[in-house]
């Protein structure tokens, strides 16, 4: 009975493929990692509760969207449709071991020493197959914009390091040392590589202001249009 409920389920979804040699045998098909299964390769894939749960327009979309977690593939802009949002991750001593994970490798960070780092990105919370394994799912947020890294040297316990502006505002009063780089992720193009070619230096407020400037700037040039590569980045509300 299972299987009949999830047979007519995702052939409404889904639709079906008529086999032209055979007359009147219809084989339901489905769209999983890009390629399309037949029903009997499908029924070996346990789909996670995340799908039984969606409504039966969100789900036929979730599943074309279904893939293996190494799979990183060029889509829309507009595919990234989780939200746009900045997201502030803050990496010391005691766990300086995630930085491999913005790519950073492997660093080592002084007792004062910091590195905050900031992505300002569309992106899109979802999950996918880990290895070759279909049964087994894990939740991804791939993205796509803008990134800076804020390395700081030293900085008043006073001061809110989760804030740029309040970092720039310190280096003022000499209660931070800070230096930045910034780059984009999950696309680039001339323009791009434009507005950030002579940014990477001191920051201050007055390198802040041309941060901000830029970003702007680079959020402006992504429309839904736009063909990204996005990344996937740690999953932090």
């Amino acid at each position: 009975m299972r299987n009949t409920a999830l047979g007519l389920l995702f052939l409404t979804l889904l639709g079906f493929a008529c086999n032209p040699s055979n007359e009147g045998y219809l084989e339901e098909t489905f769209i999983m990692e890009n390629e399309v299964l037949s029903e009997s390769e499908y029924e070996k894939y346990i789909l996670p509760d995340e799908i039984s749960n969606m409504n039966p327009a969100d789900s036929a979309v979730f599943l074309n969207e279904l893939r293996a977690c190494s799979i990183n593939k060029s889509r829309l802009l507009k595919s990234l449709s989780s939200g746009s949002k900045k997201f502030v991750h803050v990496i010391d001593k005691n766990n300086q071991g995630s930085a491999s994970l913005f790519g950073l490798g492997n660093i080592e960070l002084g007792k004062k020493e910091k590195i905050t780092i900031v992505d300002y990105v569309q992106y899109l919370d979802t999950i996918c197959t880990i290895g070759t394994n279909p049964h087994q799912f894990r939740d991804i947020r791939l993205a796509a914009g803008v990134r800076l890294f804020l390395k700081i040297k030293k900085v008043n316990k006073r001061v809110s390091i989760d804030i740029p502006s309040k970092i720039a505002a310190a280096t003022e009063f000499g209660l931070a040392e800070a230096t930045f780089s910034i780059e984009t992720i999950g696309f680039a193009n001339e323009d791009t590589r434009e507005i950030l070619r002579n940014l990477g230096q001191d920051f201050d407020v007055e390198s802040y202001v041309k941060i901000m400037s830029a970003v702007s700037e680079i959020l402006g040039i992504m429309k839904d249009s736009t063909v990204v590569k996005p990344v996937e980045v740690i999953i932090k509300k």
